[in-house]
């Protein structure tokens, strides 16, 4: 039976008891509801849920983050940072020597896939003396399986020359290729324009 002087009682209750029931009931409803959604997965879907603002997570690695860094910025700039690419290398290849490793031209001077002669090999080991590693000598330039030596070199031998310091400007591929053909101030000769433009189509 419904007795009125309780249900009266039950009002006049400390309203800091009720408060701290009320917390209490909550606490357990959000306890139930992580449990739950941690048992069936659903917690992991509604966090990879694309239409949820996601954290931005850190490249797991240096190269990963330098990759990230900078493929938004122009190949000039690039070139700056880490030389002549690959891609570039390989024109001068077509160019210089049509890819034969055994390549001898300049009358006996230059040699090898990228006609290196030796003062520009002299030139870049100064500047990297680890190219002398493993008694490496001008002559593994060329002859087979040189190419990859030989772009260490031309590699050595732009962060010598092809500097912002040296040109005033951000180095760009033209100017390495027309460093490789002219020396250190081939960037600024006539007598390179034309080798830039092989290289160039080439590309």
């Amino acid at each position: 039976r419904f007795d009125i002087q309780s249900f009266y009682y039950c009002l006049q209750l400390d309203s800091s008891a009720v408060s701290m029931m009320t917390l209490h009931a909550v606490g357990v409803l959000l306890t139930v509801v992580v449990a739950t959604n941690l048992a069936s997965g659903s917690w992991s879907d509604l966090w990879n849920n694309n239409s949820l603002p996601q954290p931005e997570r850190p490249p797991s690695r240096i190269g990963d983050w330098w990759k990230e860094s900078q493929q938004n910025k122009p190949r000039q700039m690039l070139a700056f940072k880490t030389g002549p690419s690959d891609a570039l290398l390989n024109a001068m290849i077509y160019v210089e020597s049509n890819g034969n490793e055994d390549a001898v031209g300049d009358g006996g001077d230059s040699i090898g896939p990228l006609q290196i002669q030796r003062s520009y090999y002299d030139d870049a080991v100064a500047y990297d003396p680890s190219l002398r590693d493993g008694g490496m000598t001008y002559t593994d330039v060329a002859g087979r399986g040189s190419t990859r030596y030989a772009k260490r070199v031309v590699r050595a031998y732009m962060a010598r020359y092809a500097t912002r310091d040296r040109l005033g400007h951000t180095p760009t591929d033209e100017d390495m290729v027309r460093i490789h053909n002219g020396g250190p101030s081939g960037y600024k000769m006539r007598a390179t324009e034309k080798y830039w433009q092989k290289v160039k189509a080439a590309i």
